[in-house]
């Protein structure tokens, strides 16, 4: 529920600059700006949270440690597991 009242925040927020996104029932967002550009925010992991920030061709990750910088999600789940 927490996550939920976040991610509507941050839609809010966003909002002028997106034509297009939406929330599918597992609370990912998808979209896309005004100016072509698409937007993505996957979740990978549940316990711990991870999830996955894609930006046009940018990608991130999000944890309870901070942002992973990866190349992949397998690299993203190492860095994770080794940063404990």
């Amino acid at each position: 529920m927490k996550h939920s009242i976040i991610l509507l925040l941050i839609a809010l927020f966003l909002h002028p600059i997106f034509t297009d996104f939406w929330f599918n029932p597992q609370g990912e967002c998808f979209g896309t700006l005004s100016d072509g550009t698409t937007f993505s925010q996957i979740n990978i992991w549940e316990e711990p949270r991870i999830q996955k920030f894609c930006w046009t061709e940018d990608c991130w990750f999000v944890s309870d440690i901070g942002a992973i910088w990866a190349g992949s999600t397998l690299e993203a789940l190492s860095i994770y597991f080794n940063s404990l």
